[in-house]
Order: structure tokens, then sequence, then C-alpha cells
């Protein structure tokens, strides 16, 4: 049998984060994140829940229009401060003092953050890619 577990590594779980540098607010503002899909099974399980999608929970068609982006992103803004944003780095408050992580700190920026901010978060951490190693295509070119 053909041993192919190096493949592991490309797996994406929880314990897996990635920096996103919120780069549309001045200064150095760096999220420290899990992702968001399903190798995150808390956020998972807890968006399901939220969405009636849930165990025992009937499952309802989706209609995607402007009514339910919305309420998914309102959803993720409740989820993302208690799933996916495990930490930060030069986030300030309106005085210009750096505010220690806490969950509690996590949820009032998240809620504070412009849709359009927080859309490119969302975009970040659904990208399974930015939670694996990356592959340097020059080294792998003499394969």
């Amino acid at each position: 049998m053909t041993d192919f577990s190096h493949l592991q590594s490309l797996q994406v779980t929880s314990d897996k984060t990635a920096e996103y540098p919120l780069v549309e607010i001045e200064g150095d503002y760096v999220l420290v994140v899990r992702s968001a899909n399903e190798g995150n099974k808390d956020y998972m399980n807890e968006l399901l829940r939220l969405t009636g999608q849930g165990r025992g929970q009937r499952r309802a068609k989706v209609k995607v229009d402007i009514k339910a982006m919305d309420d998914m992103r309102d959803n993720d803004k409740i989820l993302y401060p208690k799933h996916v944003i495990v930490g930060w780095k030069g986030v300030q408050d309106s005085k210009g003092k750096n505010v220690p992580f806490t969950a509690e700190a996590a949820n009032d920026f998240i809620a504070s953050l412009p849709n359009w901010i927080f859309d490119g978060l969302r975009g970040f951490a659904n990208d399974p890619e930015n939670f694996v190693l990356t592959i340097d295509s020059e080294d792998k070119a003499g394969n």
C-alpha cells in the first residue's frame, strides 16, 4: 500500500491558526484566527444550531438573498469572538491604548467593525489555504 500520510499536514483543524492583518485600519492591527469551516468543529456546530440545522432540528432549504446574507454575517459576528478569533496584536481602543485580548473585548471589537472590513476577515477565515503549510514551488520544481 502506498503511503500518503504526508498529506495529513494539509488537514485544517481548530488547533491551526493564522494571522490576519487588518490593513484597512490605521495601525498594526493583527487578529489571530482559527478557520471558520468544518475544520473548526465548535464554530460549525454552533453555526448549525443558530441556523436551525443542528441535531434533531429540521433542515430548512436555505434561500440565499440579501436578508439571508445579512443573517449569516450577524451570526458570524456572534460566533467569531467565541470560536474563530483566539488573540490579537496592536488592537487599540478609541484613546489609542492597547487592549488585551479577551472574548468580551473581541465581541465589542467585531460589533464595531464595518461590515465590509468584517467580510474581509470572513473570507480569510473561510479559506483553508490560510491554515496549512505553504509549499515552495521552487523546491518542488525539481521533483
